[in-house]
């Protein structure tokens, strides 16, 4: 009902795809269905003939007790006439865009992160290539994309409407039966889904199978803590040797680290960590990339962004403010510690997404609950146990699937306790 979907662009060698625009859907809820069909109600007397000829045509297709949405097909040129009549009055199309400008702009925040991600996967080497026509040949094609996403789902969604206004109760009825069956089907599809993915694993999995051994646990199941603050120390007592890293992750020594530099050092640093600790692992690599920036690099820029701008200094580039682009030497404890977090997180979605789709649903949540638990209590002794009733909790959206950005928003506080790091949190929801 209204979906957004996607949209090819010209390939262009080094260009990235463009992101799936992100499901949104504009159907009105039942109380405004009412309001609307109040007006058309009235606005329909002036053009009776054609809502005539409709009805005629939809009871001799089998609109009554037969296929209703089959015979509502049928009827496409009269409903056509209908709309281009009654529209005038309903405006249904311009009050359906203004009543979903804000889940629209929610949708434009994920897909522009989407979007983000997308140009920061391309080597460094490429980008430059590209340069700044490249990339904004590929920002005016995500834009193209999120406006034709958004105009077919709101098209999707007035076609709806129409159809309810104009079969009345029995097709409202109908369409509420739908729903119940395609929810039950989902459910079904969801547990095969779960059952396939089991057996043949996924992409996720497999990178993390192929992780040395350097960075989990005994059981080889979840990172392990020591590891981690060994490899990307945090505390205040570490702070030599967080100079050193600091100084190999900025050689330019302007004080400031993009993303693109970031994400390039953690893989240069964790190269060296597997070199120097697990050399065996490293003898396949033939792309230059480590293990865990393979497994990582989906989410170093959820650590990325929750370390920059934590600094209270403002910071200017051509007396431009641009804290919120880079992080600062004061910020690079905070980064250490969001990796370390974030890594932990993310390792917790993959283990309950076993469809590997890159989304939680809900019988995947409640079949990992045990398992959420025993490893949240390892790193939170004494937290609040998550419930299955959680998870509408975290999916705030309410788009029935939770996503690792808003996994790693719950489930924070959890595994930091860090003051910077949770009010940067609080304040920008990951």
């Amino acid at each position: 009902m209204g979906t957004c979907g996607s949209m090819e662009m010209p390939k262009i060698p080094g260009m990235p795809d463009v992101p799936k625009v992100p499901g949104m859907e504009f159907m009105p809820s039942h109380d405004q269905i009412k309001e609307y069909r109040a007006k058309y109600d009235e606005a329909s007397k002036k053009h009776v003939d054609a809502i005539g000829a409709f009805k005629k045509k939809y009871d001799a297709a089998g609109g009554k007790g037969g296929d209703k949405e089959k015979a509502y097909k049928q009827c496409a040129p009269e409903v056509k006439k209908v709309k281009d009549g009654v529209e005038k009055d309903l405006k249904l199309h311009s009050t359906l865009k203004e009543k979903s400008q804000e889940q629209v702009e929610k949708g434009r925040v994920e897909f522009y992160k989407q979007r983000a991600e997308a140009w920061e996967q391309v080597p460094e080497d490429m980008r430059q290539n590209l340069g700044d026509a490249g990339k904004k040949t590929f920002d005016a094609s995500c834009e193209k994309a999120f406006d034709t996403g958004v105009a077919k789902a709101l098209d999707a969604a007035v076609d709806k409407v129409y159809e309810q206004l104009l079969c009345g109760e029995a097709m409202t009825q109908l369409l509420s039966a739908e729903k119940d069956i395609k929810a039950k089907q989902s459910k079904v599809s969801e547990s095969l889904d779960m059952g396939v993915a089991a057996m043949k694993g996924d992409a996720d999995a497999q990178m993390w199978k192929n992780l040395s051994k350097i960075w989990k646990t005994a059981d080889g199941q979840s990172f392990d803590d020591a590891a981690l603050e060994k490899h990307f120390p945090a505390t205040r007592a570490t702070i030599a040797d967080r100079k050193k890293l600091w100084s190999e992750a900025d050689p330019n020594g302007n004080g400031l680290l993009s993303l693109s530099e970031y994400s390039a050092w953690f893989n240069a640093h964790t190269i060296k960590c597997v070199q120097k600790h697990d050399p065996e692992a490293m003898k396949d690599d033939s792309k230059g990339q480590s293990d865990i920036y393979k497994y990582a690099k989906k989410s170093l820029i959820r650590s990325f962004e929750l370390a920059n701008g934590v600094s209270d200094k403002e910071v200017k580039i051509g007396g431009k403010s641009v804290g919120q682009d880079y992080v600062t030497k004061a910020e690079f404890r905070v980064l250490m510690c969001a990796t370390q977090a974030v890594l932990i997180c993310t390792r917790i979605f993959d283990r309950i997404d076993v469809t590997g789709d890159k989304r939680i649903g809900q019988a995947e949540w409640d079949k990992n609950l045990d398992m959420i638990n025993a490893r949240l209590h390892t790193l939170c002794p004494g937290c609040k146990t998550v419930e299955s009733s959680c998870f509408s909790k975290i999916d705030n959206d309410g788009a029935g699937a939770v996503l690792l950005d808003e996994a790693v928003y719950f489930l924070l506080p959890y595994v930091t306790n860090d003051p910077a790091l949770l009010k940067e949190r609080n304040e920008e929801g990951c």
